[in-house]
């Protein structure tokens, strides 16, 4: 029977060449099966999150953390030291999930603070309002009237609004307002100067996780001014409160990652549940 098959196979050379070849083309789709399944997995996770930017407006590798300070916090306190850690943690988050990092955009203010220009009008006796900075937003601006804010004369320091606050507060340019309970670390009183009016330079910059029009009723002053202010944080007899958003290459992400980012993800999560006045956010 064996010597039957070989002559067989002998007389039919070509048949065996192609089922040889056919057998060594069947081994290779075999093998190359996942690789072409993780290439497809990882081409839909990228477009997928590229139409999130799309349809969305913002980057869906972002996360989002919030911490608020209490009036005239003592220095080394917990809630105090809560509050440096978010803005640490914040700084780190990237290399917390394993993504790189591409912006960090920091809002820091006083929150509920009440202004009062020091020339009085009919149509303007107080206002409450947000006061703080934005980091690096002199680089994402565009002042469309006034200026941006600089040094200032002694004593007052410039603040910059967006259009919408600027109507919706009623402001002036270079109309001068007085901070209540706030002052200078000298104990002078706290004195702000209306020195510009700005939007964003580019609208499809994602810096602008947060569009212009949405700081209504905040007030920005350059963060060295407000660092000058506030120094180490302690013994400010206004609430504080920290917005810091992290926004990551979501090109850089693998599929490899996917579970990896969500774990580290729900870990921090549930350290935020454990404590107060903080809150932790992620857009995957």
């Amino acid at each position: 029977m064996l010597r039957f098959v070989l002559r067989k196979m002998l007389h039919k050379k070509w048949m065996m060449a192609a089922l040889l070849i056919g057998n060594i083309l069947l081994v290779a789709i075999a093998a190359g099966s996942p690789m072409y399944t993780d290439a497809a997995l990882q081409r839909m996770l990228t477009d997928t999150m590229a139409d999130y930017v799309l349809q969305n407006g913002r980057y869906p590798t972002t996360v989002y953390l919030l911490s608020s300070l209490n009036p005239n916090a003592r220095l080394d306190s917990e809630p105090l030291n809560t509050f440096m850690a978010e803005d640490k943690l914040a700084r780190e988050i990237p290399d917390r999930l394993g993504l790189t990092g591409r912006w960090l955009v920091r809002n820091v203010f006083f929150s509920g603070v009440m202004i009062r220009p020091e020339e009085q009008r009919s149509n303007f006796r107080g206002k409450e309002v947000r006061l703080g900075y934005l980091s690096d937003l002199e680089d994402h601006a565009s002042v469309v009237s006034g200026r941006m804010y600089s040094g200032g004369e002694e004593g007052v320091v410039d603040v910059v609004v967006s259009q919408k606050a600027f109507v919706s507060l009623n402001l002036m340019l270079d109309e001068v307002f007085t901070v209540d309970d706030l002052t200078f670390r000298d104990g002078t009183p706290l004195r702000i100067r209306v020195v510009g009016c700005y939007d964003a330079a580019d609208p499809d910059d994602h810096y602008w996780y947060k569009s212009p029009s949405t700081y209504a009723d905040q007030l920005f002053m350059s963060e060295a001014d407000f660092r000058s202010l506030t120094g180490d944080l302690s013994g400010i007899p206004a609430r504080i409160m920290g917005l810091w958003f992290s926004i990551m290459d979501y090109e850089d992400v693998s599929i490899d990652q996917v579970p990896g980012l969500y774990a580290a993800a729900n870990e921090l999560k549930e350290l935020h549940r454990q404590v107060s006045n903080i809150s932790f956010n992620e857009y995957f």
